[in-house]
């Protein structure tokens, strides 16, 4: 824990060095997609982020499903599982950092992530990031990124059929008939499975940003800015900062603002994580 006392412009010119300089660092993966319904052969275009529904719909597999009752023709899209695929290139000054986190800020919902065939990655949620430590896995030159996505209402139903009772569920899960409402089984969007204002489209994708970030000897996880005092002339704010650290230790951490850097050394704050 720090404590700056500098007039606000230069906190917040500091917050944007450091976000900054963070996000020089990273390496997006958001190239050369392309995806397939598991088991078929032909590979389609993809947009990363984005969903199975939207890149069915740019290469014209399907049509509009916000049109009339085009949304009841295309209910088999969810209980199917999907393929997405790309190759990146990492050099070999990249491969001496410490660590190489694979990072998907979201994952929709059930994946299986592959780095040149080896499982890394197993995800059940759509809500958070993933991250894994996959150097052990990349080598210099080409690289290989699958990842499988299991259909959410065949995975929905295996855990409806799991209990010996049925959990309730909302009127807005719009199940067809012969169906049961599994929404509540899975951390997805509850919109996906219908709504009173929005058809039901139950998709599977890679919607948020996926990147690797490099890592040697400690990074800033997170930080978070307390506002103390404020005056009309100075504002006292108290700064959290959350650090990931390989070894365990005393660190010196230096802040710069309005150009000017001091030192600050705080216990041994910091550990490895498990």
């Amino acid at each position: 824990m720090l404590t700056l006392k500098q007039n606000l412009l230069g906190v917040l010119l500091f917050l944007l060095f450091t976000f900054t300089a963070k996000a020089q660092q990273l390496i997006p993966l958001t190239d050369k997609w392309e995806f397939r319904k598991a088991g078929d052969s032909k590979w389609g275009a993809a947009m990363v982020p984005g969903t199975v529904h939207t890149d069915l719909l740019n290469t014209k597999q399907i049509q509009d499903p916000f049109y009339r009752i085009n949304e009841k023709d295309q209910q088999w899209i969810g209980k199917a599982d999907w393929e997405y695929k790309t190759t990146f290139t990492v050099d070999a000054n990249q491969l001496k950092s410490d660590k190489l986190y694979l990072v998907f800020e979201g994952l929709d919902t059930y994946a299986d992530v592959y780095v040149n065939d080896v499982k890394v990655l197993e995800a059940d949620n759509m809500f958070r990031q993933w991250k894994r430590d996959v150097k052990p896995q990349l080598k210099a030159g080409s690289n290989a990124l699958r990842v499988y996505f299991h259909a959410p209402m065949v995975k929905g139903e295996e855990l409806f059929k799991s209990l010996p009772f049925q959990v309730p569920a909302s009127d807005n899960d719009q199940a067809g008939p012969g169906e049961h409402k599994v929404s509540v089984f899975t951390r997805k969007a509850g919109y996906h499975y219908g709504w009173d204002w929005g058809p039901r489209l139950v998709t599977s994708g890679i919607w948020r940003p996926v990147y690797l970030a490099p890592m040697n000897v400690a990074r800033i996880q997170d930080l978070f800015i307390k506002q103390k005092k404020l005056t009309t002339e100075q504002a006292e704010l108290e700064a959290r900062l959350e650090v990931e650290s390989l070894t365990a230790g005393t660190k010196q951490l230096e802040v710069t603002v309005d150009g000017n850097a001091t030192p600050f050394t705080h216990g041994p704050c910091f550990w490895p994580k498990a």
